[in-house]
């Protein structure tokens, strides 16, 4: 079943698609992309915005992984529809035209042509969203949801424990395209800094009080080591760091601070080899 589909109008790809471009200009190290998309996703995909509250019912849909069952996922597509229907179709209309303009006159037009991993769910769940269909047809692209689902539940209830569902499908992309290029601590601190932007940055900041947590005790059990306690240089360096860990936890995390947290990993995992 052949469907019509205007990306640049599906809210989720287009958030997609500016997350896969911010990984792009880290990776990079471009720092004016890197603020101008930031600056795109904070202005328009807040969760107060018309386009931050859309995006949570795409992301309710395809990134939840509770509902194991066909009734349990119907329900929650039925109420996500339901949620949607609710929104102002125009306003969303007019404020996807400013982020097009925005990212074709500030980033550019290739941005669009990113690679997006759940591409086809999304566009499903815009084509359910939009209703834009023959009923027959959309009852058949709903089965299909309902049963990606599932499958997703399943799945997510198969893996290890720890295996965040926040950061869940960021990193799969992340880590696809940027694997040794990064720590895997590094890959899900930025996962976790980039989606902070569209919440209210709770899950962020909670995540962050254990990473650092987890810092200060692989310092604190570095200046134990032989080679640190006979190197004095080394050793103040080491405290100077632990100095900065502590001072992360009394303030907002910005930028630059992320950049020194980064940091701060990579010497750690250092340390750690070499204390191995």
């Amino acid at each position: 079943m052949k469907l019509k589909h205007n990306k640049k109008r599906n809210t989720a790809f287009i958030f997609e698609a500016l997350v896969k471009e911010m990984t792009k200009s880290v990776i990079k190290k471009n720092d004016n992309k890197k603020k101008q998309i930031a600056f795109i996703i904070k202005e328009h995909f807040k969760s107060s915005s018309i386009l931050g509250k859309e995006l949570k019912l795409y992301q309710a849909v395809i990134e939840e992984d509770g509902f194991s069952s066909d009734q349990a996922a119907q329900r929650l597509l039925q109420e996500a529809k339901r949620q949607y229907d609710k929104l102002d179709r125009k306003e969303i209309f007019e404020e996807q035209s400013h982020v097009i303009s925005k990212i074709n006159k500030l980033l550019s037009k290739d941005v669009f042509l990113n690679f997006v991993p759940n591409y086809k769910s999304l566009a499903t769940i815009y084509q359910i969203f939009n209703q834009q269909m023959p009923p027959k047809n959309r009852l058949v692209l709903e089965g299909t949801l309902v049963e990606d689902i599932v499958r997703n539940a399943k799945s997510v209830a198969n893996k290890i424990p720890g295996d965040s569902i926040v950061f869940k499908n960021f990193v799969k992309k992340f880590n696809a395209e940027y694997s040794g290029k990064l720590f895997e601590e590094q890959r899900i601190l930025l996962s976790n800094y980039i989606t902070s932007f569209v919440d209210n940055g709770v899950d962020f900041k909670i995540f962050m009080n254990e990473e650092l947590g987890r810092l200060k005790k692989e310092l604190f059990r570095a200046k134990e080591l032989q080679e640190l306690e006979t190197n004095g240089d080394m050793l103040q360096k080491t405290e100077r760091v632990l100095e900065f860990v502590e001072s992360f936890k009394e303030k907002e995390l910005d930028e630059q601070s992320i950049e020194k947290i980064l940091k701060i990993q990579k010497l750690v995992r250092e340390l750690q080899t070499n204390g191995d």
